[in-house]
Parts: structure tokens; sequence; C-alpha cells
């Protein structure tokens, strides 16, 4: 006759059959703190090897987790003063100015972007306007039969020779030229705003001495 399994407390039962002591199942649990429970053939030593193996594995993991949050903030931090020196050069380029200022404004009545002339060694009439000033440079910012206005501040002024000794000298080639002077510094050479006009014009080839606002036809 069979006997029942008398179960111990550490969960081990043992049954007798036919006189004869033998093992019972081992009665499945889960441990204490959530882990594996100690499963058929198994030591209490095993299963602890096994949950302090598991906890190990864990703590690398999480090991390898900071690590790689540290390596991207200083990936981010390298990135971010990239960043920064690639606006300082690109502001450099741009005379001081970020890439989304807008361009300096030409003192002109006519809207519209830039172009810069053509070179005065091509054939075809010829505007000369000589200038009169104490400035130490004087840049010619002007427009030939409108083809567009020259970049900020335009084109240097040279100083003349011979009987244009002391005067700033600029030959354009066209047949019309609306223009401006400035020294680069703040100060710009504009008709008197009585004339109704904010540029000079002269409307036909040959020589031009600009002085104190007014223009005169050389010989």
């Amino acid at each position: 006759m069979l006997s029942q399994c008398h179960f111990n407390s550490n969960g081990l039962g043992f049954q007798t059959i036919s006189r004869k002591r033998q093992m019972c199942p081992a009665r499945p649990a889960l441990t204490s703190n959530g882990g594996p429970s100690l499963q058929s053939g198994q030591t209490p030593q095993e299963l602890l090897r096994v949950f302090e193996e598991t906890q190990r594995n864990m703590m690398d993991l999480n090991k390898k987790r900071l690590a790689a949050l540290a390596e991207v903030k200083t990936l981010r931090a390298r990135v971010a003063k990239l960043d920064a020196k690639v606006a300082a050069l690109e502001q450099d380029a741009n005379g001081g100015k970020t890439p989304f200022d807008a361009p300096v404004p030409a003192l002109h009545e006519e809207p519209g972007a830039y172009v810069p002339q053509a070179s005065t060694a091509q054939q075809g009439p010829t505007i000369t306007i000589t200038y009169q000033t104490g400035w130490n440079r004087a840049f010619l910012h002007y427009n030939v039969d409108g083809k567009g206005w020259t970049q900020v501040p335009g084109e240097e002024m040279l100083p003349g020779t011979g009987d244009l000794a002391g005067l700033r000298v600029k030959q354009v080639v066209g047949n019309r030229v609306e223009f401006v002077i400035n020294n680069t510094e703040g100060g710009w050479d504009t008709p008197d705003p009585s004339t109704g006009s904010k540029n000079y014009v002269i409307d036909a080839p040959g020589r031009y001495h600009l002085k104190s606002g007014k223009i005169v036809q050389m010989a």
C-alpha cells in the first residue's frame, strides 16, 4: 500500500512505495524575490549560483549602458564645439556678419541683387570720373547701363597722375552710369537731397569731375 508524501519545511517530500522510501517530485515554487524556482534535480546551491550569475550579467549590461551614454554626451559636446567653430569661420568669411544677416543695402533706388560690372579692359565707350576728396581712400559704388550695382563698397578709385595728380580716378565701360562714393568707414558722398535723387548720374561717355556735390564735364 502506497503511503502519502510528507513535505518537510524545505519543500522536499518523500513517499514510501512498498515500504521503500522514494523521492517525491519537487513542489514548484518561486523564490521570495521573484527569481527562478528550484527545478527538479536542482539543488539550492545551483539555484543560487544561477541567480548570482544573472545579477552579474545585469550589472555588466548596466555598466555598458552608462558607458555608452557618457560617450554620446562627449560626442555631442564635440559636435557643439565644431558647430561653434564653423559659425565663427562663416562669420569671418562674411565680414563679421552671420550667414543670416541681410546684405548691406546699396544707396540706389533700384532693388535687387548686386551684379559685378565688366572689366574696363573690354572695348566700348568709357566714362572717366575724377574725384577731389580729403578721404584716404575712395570707392565708386555704381551701376552701368542698368546692368546692376557693384557690391558694397564698390571699386576703389585710384590716385591720379600727371595733370590728374591729387585726384581719385575711376574709369568704367558704358554709356550711362549711376553712382555714389564712399570711404568704407561710414562716409558716403551722395547728391544734395534737394535734387530729388539719391545717386549721381552721368548720361554720356566722356571725362567728368565731381567736387562738392557737383559734376562738371571735362574737355
